[in-house]
């Protein structure tokens, strides 16, 4: 049974990079350093992104210490791109199947452009200032034509890869269309290695 929930963010070793951790016995959550007030753990896990933006990028590892000390790891890869939307709230969540008994080292990151390796999970958030854009979502400039590893978000602003290949690779972006108007996101590079 878990005892503690900690999210980090990037460098597991740095402890600045401590998101916080959650008590189930005292069912107390305590913030830590990379926290900065707009991130939080919920009772099962989940972490939650306040205001999302594009500095929240990166590497994220789930670390659950149970009875006895010993501790099972998950990581994500998360992106965001566009702009901070005021009320915005990204959830990440990690199915059991996720977690090993060693830690996910951090992925690099140079200018949009992400490395990641095989059969990790990833996670791309696009964000848009305005509300009533539909969101479409493009790979290598065509269409993304979803595979069965993939999903889209209820809003189809997140685009989730499970067990990522080789195949993943490449240039995605988003497309926000209202009425008349088009606007795009950046492009990402995914990298798999």
């Amino acid at each position: 049974m878990a005892q503690t929930l900690t999210w980090i963010k990037d460098d597991m070793t740095n402890p600045s990079n401590q998101i916080g951790t959650y008590t189930k016995s005292t069912r107390r959550f305590t913030f830590g350093p990379a926290s900065q007030g707009r991130k939080f753990i919920t009772p099962k896990g989940t972490l939650v992104i306040m205001n999302a933006s594009r500095e929240d990028t990166g590497n994220y590892t789930l670390a659950v210490t149970r009875t006895g000390n010993s501790v099972l790891y998950a990581s994500v890869h998360l992106v965001v791109l566009g702009r901070r939307v005021p009320t915005s709230r990204l959830t990440l969540r990690l199915p059991p199947a996720c977690f090993s008994t060693e830690p996910v080292t951090s992925n690099t990151a140079q200018e949009q452009k992400y490395t990641v390796q095989k059969n990790e999970k990833v996670a791309i958030k696009c964000v848009v200032r305005e509300f009533g854009y539909s969101a479409y979502w493009f790979f290598q400039n065509q269409r993304l034509q979803l595979k069965d590893r993939m999903k889209l978000s209820n809003e189809r602003l997140g685009l989730n890869i499970k067990g990522v290949k080789e195949e993943d690779a490449g240039k995605y972006y988003c497309k926000f269309i209202k009425r008349l108007s088009t606007k795009r996101t950046e492009t990402l590079t995914l990298e798999v290695v």
